[in-house]
C-alpha cells in the first residue's frame, strides 16, 4: 500500500503545472486582406498581411509559442503563459476572422494617428510609403497600452 501511496504521488506530481510567473502578450498586426492571388502584387498593394497565406504564418507562430510555453510544461518547462493579439486595420476586419479561430484575442484598431495632423512635410509624406504597410504599421503601437499584467513582444 505504501508503494501504491508513492506512485499516486509520483502521479499527481507529474500533472502539477506551477502557477505562471507573467503572461506574455504576442502582438500581430493585420493591415488589409489582399486582392489578388499574386502573393508580390499584394505587398505591393497594402504590406506582407496582404498575402493569402498570412494565415499559415498565424498559426504556425502560435503553436510555436505554446510549444514553448507552460500551457506544454511537461515538455518546455516554461513559467511564462501566453496571449495571441492581433490588432487589424478596420479595412481589414472582412479577413481577420482566422484569428479568432486561431484563438487570437482579435482588437479591431484605427491607425493610432491622423497622417494629416503631422507638422513636418518630409515625415506627412513619406510615413504612408514606408514599411510594409505605411502609416498602419503602426498598429503595433497599441501593444504599449496593454495593461500591466502582460508584457508585450510584438
Amino acid at each position: 500500500q505504501q508503494q501504491q501511496q508513492q506512485q499516486q504521488q509520483h502521479d499527481a506530481a507529474i500533472h502539477t503545472i506551477p502557477t505562471p510567473r507573467a503572461t506574455i502578450a504576442y502582438a500581430v498586426s493585420l493591415t488589409s486582406c489582399g486582392v489578388t492571388s499574386d502573393r508580390h502584387d499584394n505587398i505591393r498593394n497594402g504590406g506582407h498581411s496582404s498575402d493569402p497565406s498570412f494565415h499559415e504564418g498565424a498559426a504556425v507562430l502560435k503553436h510555436s509559442i505554446h510549444l514553448s510555453s507552460i500551457r506544454n510544461y511537461h515538455e518546455s518547462k516554461s513559467l511564462f503563459d501566453y496571449e495571441m493579439i492581433a490588432f487589424v486595420h478596420p479595412q481589414a476586419q472582412s479577413c481577420s476572422s482566422i484569428f479568432a479561430s486561431l484563438g487570437y484575442t482579435v482588437q479591431l484598431r484605427e491607425t493610432p494617428f491622423n497622417v494629416t495632423s503631422i507638422r513636418k512635410k518630409f515625415l506627412r509624406d513619406h510615413i504612408v510609403k514606408s514599411g510594409c504597410c505605411g502609416e498602419k504599421e503602426y498598429l503595433k503601437l497599441y501593444a504599449y497600452a496593454l495593461d500591466e499584467e502582460r508584457y508585450p513582444i510584438v
